[in-house]
């Protein structure tokens, strides 16, 4: 339903990334809905998981972080998984695209930043729900709907209980595999924040094999992809259950919140995307440049 569609594809999580320029995690999270049903039966079709997780993986370590774990709890849930070690080679395989660029780099002894620097924000009274809601990017000024106080951590909740409503529809492997998915969707943003596992988060990842999950937050999307469809099945089930006019006004409620929720981003995410005027002096180094015969080369910044 289109509730379901907007508490996903325009949800804080990817309107804060649009926002912050973050345009391939923008295209994974864009690619994840159509690979998660195979992701989470990797051994029904090897041929197919591969073609997935290479898609996501063209995206970079942003696609590989959400393939790796879908194909891991896919294999966990099964119940008798088979060819389980063709289907890891295959995994392997897919992410050939990130892995082995980053491979290179670590090969020249860099050093990635620490992931301190980069904690899931659940701080304050109703952190962990305003994650619930797709919130959390650790540079909070740049946090689509940071302003709108106690509304985002109620919106939160109110999802989370829809979501387990709608669970219980889920049939087959689903069953088992969706839930753990989005527990590991959840549990990872939030182990980076939590007072209490966050040093733990910190001493796993802060080596240069585990870099890519610096960011935990990353990984919400995992999370957010189950609990979309879940809460639009939740509302439903709810619906039936209510006279005439009230089941209408049930069924569109992940509409209404999904509007509530993206509505500070809608316009130009907060002025991020906000058109700018080319200066000519860029169309007179273009014409240098053309005329030299010669290309311009991107060197990267010293420190990001």
């Amino acid at each position: 339903c289109a509730g379901a569609g907007l508490l996903y594809g325009a949800s804080p999580f990817v309107l804060t990334r649009l926002g912050v320029g973050h345009l391939a995690l923008v295209a994974a999270v864009g690619i994840l809905p159509w690979a998660v049903p195979t992701l989470l039966r990797p051994s029904a079709s090897g041929a197919r998981t591969y073609l997935w997780a290479l898609a996501l993986a063209c995206t970079g370590f942003f696609g590989g972080t959400l393939a790796v774990p879908a194909v891991l709890v896919g294999l966990a849930c099964s119940p008798a998984p088979r060819r389980t070690g063709r289907t890891l080679g295959l995994l392997a395989l897919s992410q050939a695209p990130w892995l082995v660029p980053g491979l290179v780099v670590l090969s020249r002894s860099a050093q990635p930043a620490a992931s301190g620097d980069f904690r899931t924000d659940a701080s304050g009274t109703g952190g962990v729900l305003r994650v619930l809601a797709g919130h959390g990017f650790w540079r909070w000024p740049s946090q689509v709907g940071d302003e709108q106080g106690w509304v985002v951590p109620l919106l939160g909740c109110a999802l989370l209980v829809a979501a387990v409503v709608g669970a219980r529809s889920l049939s087959g492997p689903e069953r088992r595999a969706a839930p753990a998915l989005a527990a590991v969707g959840l549990i990872v943003p939030l182990a980076s924040a939590l007072p209490l596992v966050r040093g733990a988060y910190s001493w796993a990842v802060d080596t240069p094999v585990s870099a890519a999950l610096r960011e935990g937050q990353r990984v919400l999307p995992l999370f957010l992809v189950v609990v979309a469809p879940a809460v639009a099945a939740g509302v439903t089930r709810l619906s039936s259950a209510r006279p005439g006019w009230l089941a209408g006004v049930v069924l569109a409620a992940p509409l209404a919140v999904a509007l509530v929720l993206s509505g500070p981003g809608l316009w130009g995410v907060r002025g991020a995307l906000d058109p700018v005027d080319i200066p000519e002096e860029w169309e007179e180094a273009r014409a240098e440049i053309r005329a030299g015969g010669g290309t311009v080369l991107s060197l990267p910044f010293f420190q990001y």
